[in-house]
């Protein structure tokens, strides 16, 4: 078996574990990043949100960000139909958020690496790790890696994670999820909506290339399956049709589980950055933004230190990101249950509906893209 040595060894060449390989290597660390699998523009239309922050990160790592589409309002409707509506322009802000497609993102990462000459090494997952005086000894197919920091990106069921030790605890139910694109007859592009309704959560998002893209969230109950579930489509028609009007799928939606969770306890030189670290329900487009949240948070503790792998610097990035990821992970439980009418979700969106919005959207704006 070889054996080499790096500072950083980044397992997961997602985007996340692709930005935090840029940004050590940005710090002038000697950095490996390493995949099971290759993360390449594959056309599969997944759209993210980026607040603020989370294009401020972007803008650290990347010679030029990819194209995105400014989202300028909100329209939140809770389960009674009432609306609750958020505005840039009412908040004194340039946008609330933007989207931008995962197949640009991905390729800019790549010109980003491909400038830096990082590149990512494929087919290599660890399968043990072992935690020496000065850093990590991981032991992949055929080769023992070194390194003073070791960096979990790779997901929720993150290999590394287990290698090192840690274990993972649910945080939430599990609940189904459908996505895709609609075609529809003209809307704004500056818009985007959530509906709470009994039957799901849908959230629609604009596109930077014009297409609508859908989130559709159902809870999975065992003890009251549906006998023939509703179709996505037919929901989004009943549902959209007085905001978008008339629409219909693009294509098949994509369809996967999401249970919010987060890693239990720490080990000394690692660090758990996005799903990995904690996951959580994609109705509020917060995944992508945390896991770059951990990221600056990891890059900003660890900025010069020679030693990457420093315990006062790590325990620093796991109580900064500890707090945030707390507080987005009981948010989203807490709005996951607000197609519940009876619920306190469901109830706080109606009564903010019905009071004076306007300085409730302007905070809520600010806040949104704060950290």
């Amino acid at each position: 078996m070889t054996q080499s040595m790096t500072e950083a060894l980044v397992a997961g060449a997602g985007i996340i574990g692709q930005v935090a390989a840029l940004g050590l290597a940005g710090q002038g660390r000697k950095v490996r990043l390493i995949e099971r699998l290759a993360a390449e523009p594959s056309g599969s239309g997944r759209l993210f949100t980026l607040n603020w922050p989370a294009r401020r990160m972007l803008a650290r790592i990347l010679p030029a960000l990819p194209p995105t589409q400014p989202i300028r309002q909100m329209r939140i409707f809770a389960p009674d139909g009432q609306m609750l509506k958020f505005d840039a322009d009412a908040a004194g802000i340039a946008c609330l958020a933007a989207t931008v497609l995962e197949d640009d993102l991905i390729a800019s990462l790549a010109a980003a690496r491909s400038a830096t000459g990082l590149s990512a090494e494929l087919d290599i997952q660890p399968t043990a790790a072992t935690l020496l005086a000065e850093g990590w000894q991981v032991t992949c197919a055929g080769e023992s890696i070194a390194a003073r920091l070791l960096v979990a990106a790779d997901g929720a069921s993150s290999p590394t994670a287990k290698a090192a030790g840690l274990l993972r605890r649910t945080a939430g139910a599990t609940q189904q999820i459908e996505t895709g694109w609609l075609a529809t007859g003209g809307t704004s592009d500056a818009i985007a909506w959530q509906w709470f309704t009994p039957r799901a959560t849908l959230a629609l998002l604009p596109a930077a290339d014009g297409r609508i893209n859908f989130i559709l969230s159902r809870p999975i109950d065992n003890g009251k399956e549906e006998q023939e579930p509703v179709a996505a489509e037919k929901i989004i028609a009943e549902v959209c049709q007085s905001e978008i009007g008339r629409c219909r799928l693009v294509d098949e939606p994509r369809t996967f589980c999401a249970t919010p969770g987060q890693i239990c306890g720490h080990r000394p030189r690692l660090a758990p950055v996005g799903d990995c670290a904690q996951s959580v329900y994609p109705l509020s487009g917060q995944g992508l933004t945390v896991g770059l949240g951990d990221v600056e948070e990891l890059l900003d503790c660890l900025a010069g230190e020679s030693d990457p792998g420093a315990g006062a610097a790590l325990q620093n990035y796991r109580r900064r990101r500890s707090l945030r990821a707390r507080a987005t992970i009981e948010i989203t439980k807490f709005f996951a249950n607000a197609n519940n009418a009876s619920s306190p979700a469901a109830r706080l969106l109606g009564l903010a509906a019905r009071v004076n919005k306007t300085p409730a959207a302007a905070l809520f704006a600010h806040l949104a893209n704060a950290r």
